[in-house]
């Protein structure tokens, strides 16, 4: 699925940098006790593989300590950005708000990212993971105006 949303992300209007056709995913399960991370697609600048490997889990763990050290609220990498020291956003934390348990993070590397935020919240909306009101509140927190394109893109090309 991360594949052909990064293939289908190139053609989106919403898409400032549709020439980076590829990156890293990193998925993360059971308070990141169960860690998977790939690559995906095509990286034109192979210096790059390892940095965006590197920034799809760094993601996941400083969102993921974010959101222990404040009780719950944090639940998207922007909320912890910090572009001048590479930290930035991409990954998304599911988890039910009620019980503030995590259930599990989806995070991308190597594109625009806003583009890899909307690949993470598509996979996230597409598996279930993710309510209607987890994804707005994950949209206002960043601006993000790419994922309804490719959620819509990605429904049309199934």
């Amino acid at each position: 699925m991360a594949g052909e949303l990064v293939r289908l992300s190139t053609g989106l209007v919403s898409n400032p940098d549709p020439q980076r056709t590829g990156g890293a995913i990193t998925w993360a399960f059971g308070h990141l006790s169960t860690i998977r991370s790939a690559r995906v697609g095509r990286i034109s600048v192979p210096s790059k593989r390892e940095d965006y490997l590197r920034f799809s889990q760094e993601m996941v763990y400083r969102t993921y300590a974010a959101f222990l050290r404040e009780q719950g609220t944090t639940i998207s990498s922007w909320q912890t950005r910090e572009e001048s020291m590479k930290k930035y956003g991409g990954e998304i934390l599911f988890s039910p708000a009620e019980d503030k348990i995590l259930k599990e993070a989806i995070s991308f590397s190597g594109l625009d990212e806003h583009v890899c935020e909307a690949v993470s919240l598509v996979i996230g909306h597409e598996l279930r993971q993710a309510s209607d009101d987890h994804i707005k509140k994950v949209i206002a927190i960043s601006n993000n105006q790419v994922y309804h394109e490719l959620l819509q893109t990605f429904k049309k090309n199934r």
